[in-house]
């Protein structure tokens, strides 16, 4: 009867581990961001130096001070809405037809597109 108690209480220990652990597992998954343009997603890449690879939410979210993506031409900003702490962007001689990306972003400085 002892051993049958021991191996129960013994089960229920390693439930409630296997559920801590789980839970801890779920909350480590991080969301993939998808940059469209190839030319934005180099010099982001380039800012957080990050040559290859999942980019992800945390990585974007970690960028500060202003974006410079050269003389090179976006057409898209997908992604920038994760760069939720910078406060620029410099994109000269860009063709980009939707700034919604950046509707979301709460500290906006400058932006500059040509």
């Amino acid at each position: 009867m002892r051993s049958a108690r021991c191996i129960w209480r013994s089960l229920r220990l390693l439930l409630a581990l296997l559920i801590l652990v789980s839970e801890g597992l779920e909350a480590q998954v991080e969301e993939v961001v998808t940059i469209d343009d190839q030319t934005l997603e180099y010099y982001v890449r380039q800012a957080i130096a990050k040559p290859t690879g999942d980019i992800y939410a945390s990585d974007l979210a970690a960028l500060t001070g202003t974006l410079e993506v050269g003389e090179r031409g976006i057409s898209s900003l997908e992604g920038r809405q994760y760069c939720t702490s910078l406060t620029g962007l410099r994109a000269r001689y860009s063709y980009l037809t939707d700034i919604s990306p950046l509707s979301g972003l709460t500290a906006p400085e400058s932006l500059t597109c040509s």
